[in-house]
Parts: structure tokens; sequence; C-alpha cells
């Protein structure tokens, strides 16, 4: 048996390993969030930015001609396949429309297709199965857009128009 003058070494002492452990702690979450920032890039950034922002002016104008034009649509969206109806009074009428669609935080799961005409007057374009979460919507022509969002699961059909002026 120790005697009160004698101590057992640091190492067998509880306190010595709390106080090693508390930046222990934090030193693996530390490596942890390293590995899971390395691993996951952010797809929200743009890799040109100063051509995005020049294209804005552009995208305005497309917008505003929507509206100039009154156009608007009905998208309705099964499993694999996509189905527009046109309202409004184009220029011209377009021979194929560009369909797209973006997730909202996952560039990797875009959606870019273009719509043709069918017999009836509407456009249709196969499309991949959406999964969970909002998706932003566009349909554009040469000199007009409609734009519009859904979430998924849930709403098949969307109605979409010209983005309104900020």
């Amino acid at each position: 048996m120790l005697s009160p003058t004698e101590s057992t070494p640091w190492y067998r002492q509880f306190w010595p390993w709390v106080l090693i452990a508390l930046p222990g702690t934090v030193v693996i979450a530390s490596l942890v969030t390293i590995g899971i920032a390395l691993d996951q890039p952010d797809g929200l950034v743009v890799d040109d930015y100063y051509k995005e922002g020049l294209a804005i002016n552009r995208v305005i104008a497309r917008d505003e001609a929507a509206a100039r034009y009154g156009m608007a649509a009905e998208l309705t969206l099964r499993d694999d396949f996509g189905t527009l109806r046109l309202s409004g009074k184009p220029p011209r009428e377009p021979s194929t429309l560009t369909l797209r669609v973006l997730h909202a935080t996952m560039d990797g799961q875009d959606q870019i297709v273009q719509l043709v005409p069918t017999a009836d007057g509407r456009f249709t374009a196969p499309i991949d199965r959406l999964g969970p979460g909002r998706w932003d919507i566009q349909i554009e022509a040469d000199d007009w857009r409609l734009t519009g969002s859904v979430d998924r699961p849930g709403m098949e059909t969307l109605n979409l128009g010209p983005a309104a002026p900020d």
C-alpha cells in the first residue's frame, strides 16, 4: 500500500487524461471537418462569375420580352416525361424550346433538354426522374424566357411565367 507521501504516476491519474482529451477531441473534429470539406466541393460557386454578371442584362431583356408577348406556360412533369402547353403571342412560333431543369443546390443533377412540338400544339421531351428537393425550371426560346420552380416529390403541374423584375 502507498503511504501518503508517495503518489501514483501521472499517467495513472484521472485528471491529466481529461485535460488531454479535451484538446484531442478538438483536433480530431478539425480533421474530420477538413476531410468533409475536401470531399464535398461547393457546387454553388460559378467558375466564371464575370461572364455571368455580363449575361444578366441579356437575361433581363428575355424576361421583359416574354412579358411583352404575354407568354405563359403550363408544364406537366411525369416520372420520365415533360409536356408543355404555351400561351401568348410571340412574334414567331418556336420550332423547338429548351427546357432547363436545375436543382437548387446540386448542379450535377441539372438537365437541359430540347422540347419538340407535337401535332396538338404542345411540346414534349423525355427527362430523367427528378429527385427530392427544389427544382428551378426555365423554358427558353431565342428571344424570351419563362421561369418557375417546383418542389419534388409532389407537384406535377407547374405554371411558368416571365421572371418578375426586382
